[in-house]
């Protein structure tokens, strides 16, 4: 059982946090639905791809959702391009040595298996060398969600783990990526959810996908022009050189509002998942 106790709330739309003369290696970026419901990604997030009249991405409540049960080419997929240095390749662009860990909060409602074996929702980015990308479908003979990285294009790139979603629990699924090392093509890679590191066959740096095409940016959405199903996230962070902001809380229904009476601070509480399979 898991217990997050919020005392406050700051609202967070996007931010960079210069830290350092190398902005690439001291930064943070933030998008969070929970303090901003009904929002879009304001600039300088863009969006690559405008929803087609087969699918809807919209925001609802305190998440964005995604919906494409039939278009082979219209996606919902946000950009932030350059983030750190209007120059691509310049001195303090993301690039191949940058250290990185990126959050990411969301639920797969529905997933179409017949389309492809890929991204329903991801995030990520590209560094000008690698495409670093986190997936995530469904298992529809059992309900459990599926986690992987991917490549640019949404594609399933390394081996798949589900977790389920517990009895009564909620089912939204905190996701992780770390990279873990000083900037070298061993580095570790770890892919985590609901603070469980996942096991996958891409374990280092090296080993993910060449992406060498300018320009640098973060991504997130829904990345596959074929692939077909619902996902919403309620937000998303990144961190260069120091970890990713913690994602804002989901508020309870009327459960947590009764603790708030007693208690005098909004309470929340999500159940652990379980690694089910690999």
């Amino acid at each position: 059982m898991r217990m997050h106790i919020s005392l406050s709330c700051v609202p967070v739309v996007i931010t960079a946090l210069l830290l350092g003369t190398s902005a690439a290696h001291a930064a943070t970026v933030t998008f969070d639905m929970i303090n901003n419901p009904h929002s879009l990604p304001p600039s300088p997030w863009v969006n690559d791809d405008p929803a087609g009249i087969n699918e809807t991405f919209a925001a609802g409540h305190f998440y964005l959702r995604w919906e494409n049960f039939t278009s082979s080419t219209n996606r919902g997929v946000y950009s932030y391009q350059e983030p750190f240095d209007p120059v691509p390749g310049g001195a303090n662009d993301l690039d191949s040595t940058t250290i990185w860990h990126m959050r990411g909060r969301v639920r797969v409602d529905s997933f179409d298996p017949s389309s492809s074996d890929g991204v329903v929702w991801g995030m990520g980015m590209l560094d000008g060398t690698k495409a670093i990308v986190i997936g995530a479908n469904l298992n529809n003979s059992n309900g459990n969600t599926r986690f992987f990285l991917a490549d640019l294009t949404g594609g399933r790139y390394s081996s798949a783990s589900e977790v389920a979603v517990p009895a009564g629990g909620d089912p939204f699924f905190d996701v992780e990526l770390r990279r873990v090392g000083t900037g070298l093509g061993t580095d570790l890679i770890q892919l985590i959810v609901d603070g469980v590191v996942l096991t996958n066959n891409i374990p280092t740096y090296s080993l993910l996908p060449d992406f060498t095409f300018a320009p640098r940016q973060l991504r997130f959405g829904q990345f596959a022009p074929n692939v077909y199903g619902v996902a919403r996230s309620t937000g998303l962070s990144y961190g260069f050189g120091e970890d990713a902001p913690a994602l804002a809380p989901i508020p309870e229904p009327a459960a947590a509002i009764s603790m708030l009476a007693v208690l005098g601070c909004a309470i929340t509480m999500r159940r652990r998942r379980r690694l089910v399979s690999r």
